[in-house]
């Protein structure tokens, strides 16, 4: 037999709190670098950690409900649809009681939704779906309207909005809703490329839903402005953008007809 590993003395709280924190941190980061794999791996451990510290102590609710929407984002990413759904579930239902007590967490609470809405989609539960990306778009709205910071927050909301929508035919809505989250993101993009990176994904469904309601010439601009835009982030950032930028040309080759070194000049 193996020798049984020596016990280790027992961590204090106060330690397992920075660790966790720590970890959340990582998983953010791990996120925004596309390494969902490794991010998942950190985010399940954050929730061992957080899961004792929240039963002890409601102080620590907010923690594991972010951990459980992080967790969520990795195992969508990964495609682990149905493990995803559940985990922003329960990050949903574990910030309702919070905001409802605490006004600052509504934030939190609409990004939840965002989450959820954006798993539902992804398994096609549109009844669902479509209330709780109205409900986000709903938060989103009143928080912005006290606070301009929120703006790229209810296009982001608007954005899914418009997906679920499309998704059940309604298609004007859609529209709609895509046009209103571009003319959002529109303003407050310059010099931020998480913002860019929205409003580029925002635009390729504007010319989707533009192309359905037969506006073609309209469609190929939305198109070919968001392949300029992933252009411009492909250059400054290739690691994370350049497949995406290089995908959304062919696509883009195939609907216009362009010469490369007309694109890759514009970069």
């Amino acid at each position: 037999h193996l020798p049984r590993p020596a016990r280790q003395p027992p961590q204090p709280r106060s330690r397992k709190f920075g660790l966790a924190k720590a970890l959340i941190n990582l998983v953010v980061l791990q996120i925004n670098l596309g390494r969902p794999q490794e991010g998942l791996a950190v985010t399940e451990e954050a929730l061992r950690l957080w899961r004792p510290l929240a039963a002890d102590n409601p102080a620590f609710r907010p923690d594991l409900a972010r951990a459980l929407s992080a967790c969520s984002v990795c195992r969508r990413s990964l495609g682990h649809w149905q493990k995803a759904l559940d985990a922003a579930e329960e990050a949903v239902r574990r910030w309702r009681p919070l905001a409802a007590d605490n006004p600052a967490f509504e934030p939190d609470l609409a990004h939840a939704l965002d989450v959820l809405a954006a798993c539902m989609n992804t398994l096609e539960q549109q009844l669902e779906t479509s209330a709780i990306a109205e409900e986000s778009v709903r938060r989103w709205r009143s928080l912005a309207a006290v606070n301009s910071i929120f703006q790229a927050d209810l296009a982001r909301a608007l954005s899914n909005l418009a997906i679920t929508e499309h998704n059940r035919s309604r298609y004007q809505e859609a529209l709609a809703s895509a046009e209103e989250s571009v003319g959002l993101l529109q303003p407050v993009a310059t010099g931020n490329h998480d913002i860019q990176n929205d409003l580029a994904n925002t635009l390729l469904g504007l010319s989707d839903y533009l192309g359905h309601a037969g506006r073609r010439d309209e469609s190929l601009t939305a198109k070919r402005d968001a392949v300029r835009i992933f252009g411009a982030l492909a250059h400054a950032e290739p690691d994370l953008y350049q497949e995406t930028y290089q995908r959304t040309l062919a696509e883009l080759r195939r609907t216009d007809d362009l010469r490369e070194d007309h694109w890759t000049s514009e970069q």
